[in-house]
């Protein structure tokens, strides 16, 4: 069955963070006032999003979908928006300039040495590359690290996304591409594999039958229908 995602036609946007929801258990307070807690990695993604343009000619497209959702039992894709650190738009001069590269260096194709001399080829350094990063070395679904090589990887900025796999992730801290994140990975990672940081996507369902028909009440034409995702986890 191909994969269901939200239709490109329609603007689809977070209301707030993505937030970790979490259970935190207790047996309560003791005799002596104290309290202890249960903690276990259960924390999952939850998300509210909101359509803005689901009218006139557009109407349709959105009903459609919705109801091929089906309720809560069917996921889908949605998109992220990782506004938090460096991305490709589509423009490989954008691109290279909003990193620093000048106009010289773009048309030359490489990037010269500080004292403006070159190789003895007449060539420099290459270009930074725009295209997502890949995974260095293979990590164990659970691992909260992971190796990522090219320069989109290397730049990952803090609270910036991530996704492997339509998993979503949130980087805690980078070091030259060894990043730190949250949640733990969902299934493991091997070499090669794709950490989708230019428009990533990330698989989610209605949480429940409620939040699916809440998609459909208009509380004025023309304002944007509001939807609750939460993660979903089958592939």
């Amino acid at each position: 069955m191909a994969t269901l995602e939200f239709p490109s036609t329609l603007i689809a946007r977070e209301t707030g963070h993505w937030r970790l929801r979490t259970s935190t258990f207790t047996p309560g307070r003791a005799l002596d006032g104290r309290q202890q807690f249960i903690g276990v990695e259960n924390r999952t993604w939850e998300v509210a999003y909101h359509v803005s343009n689901a009218w006139d000619g557009l109407t349709g497209t959105y009903l459609a979908f919705i109801d091929q959702v089906r309720g809560a039992t069917t996921s889908f894709l949605v998109p992220v928006a990782n506004a938090w650190t460096t991305t490709y738009g589509g423009d490989p001069a954008a691109f290279w300039t909003s990193v620093g590269i000048s106009a010289t260096e773009i048309s030359d194709g490489f990037i010269r040495w500080s004292d403006g001399t070159t190789f003895s080829d007449g060539t420099g350094w290459a270009l930074p590359d725009h295209g997502d990063p890949v995974v260095l070395f293979p990590a164990p679904a659970g691992s909260s690290r992971i190796r990522l090589h090219g320069y989109l990887g290397r730049n990952l900025a803090v609270g910036a996304y991530f996704a492997v796999n339509n998993f979503l992730y949130r980087v805690q801290s980078n070091t030259d591409g060894d990043i730190r994140f949250n949640p733990p990975l969902r299934e493991a990672v091997v070499v090669g594999d794709v950490a989708v940081v230019n428009a990533p996507k990330a698989r989610v369902r209605f949480g429940s039958d409620e939040d699916y028909m809440a998609a459909l009440d208009i509380g004025q034409y023309y304002a944007p229908f509001k939807l609750a995702f939460v993660e979903a986890f089958d592939r």
